[in-house]
């Protein structure tokens, strides 16, 4: 199975880069690896990863200044960064955190472990990026509703095929947000249910608004 997401490694140890590298690639991900935070700031820019594996004990720059730099960078503020750590301490679980994590993996790992984190958090920040492209949409749409109130017929075509749409997607949304949320087999973290949750509300909120726009076309329309 090949896909198009890239993953990078951070890591100083070789032996720990092989391991994960070799995991991630059997599902297909692209994998590029840094030993260093300080290699990695250079090479984030230029390969623009889907995730970031990021140990945090490492030889100079460690992995939670590492974190918190790459995420200085707009570029990187949506990217997961995990932290896989032998550290599982409650304060290091919170600098974890504090520094822009999104997730922590604690060693030894297990190969079934790392993949379900990976995939919910890809899955994760897929569903935000359709929801932004769609709020983005709504909006040309509403701009375009505007421009059309002279023409009701043109305006009653426009909004049937808006609401054709936009409801498919905005349910696929709602849905697998829903789905998410119900994960039994990986539980999300406080952070990651109140990221879904807030995805739902705004699925819901933006489904709401299409239909409340088409019922007042009906009204206009007779």
């Amino acid at each position: 199975m090949e896909n198009e997401t890239t993953i990078l490694i951070v890591d100083d140890i070789p032996g720990n880069v092989d391991v994960l590298r070799k995991t991630l690639e059997v599902e297909g991900y692209s994998i590029s690896m840094a030993p260093s935070g300080e290699v990695a700031l250079k090479i984030a820019p230029k390969i623009k990863p889907d995730l970031i594996l990021m140990d945090v004990m490492m030889p100079g720059m460690d992995g939670f200044e590492t974190c918190r730099k790459l995420k200085e960078d707009t570029v990187f503020e949506n990217t997961p960064i995990i932290f896989v750590t032998g550290k599982a301490e409650t304060e290091d679980v919170v600098d974890a955190f504090k520094s822009g994590g999104a997730d922590y993996i604690t060693k030894p790992f297990r190969d079934e472990e790392v993949l379900a984190r990976v995939g919910t958090h890809l899955k994760l920040i897929q569903t935000i990026k359709t929801n932004e492209c769609l709020v983005t949409d709504l909006k040309r749409a509403v701009l375009n509703l505007e421009s059309a109130q002279q023409e009701s017929l043109a305006k009653s075509q426009f909004l049937g095929r808006m609401s054709h749409e936009l409801h498919t997607p905005l349910n696929a949304i709602i849905g697998f947000s829903e789905l998410l949320s119900m994960s039994e087999r990986d539980p999300l973290n406080e952070e990651q249910s109140e990221s879904v949750d807030e995805i739902k509300k705004a699925g819901k909120h933006l489904l709401n608004l299409v239909d409340q726009v088409l019922e007042i076309n009906k009204i206009d329309s007779g």
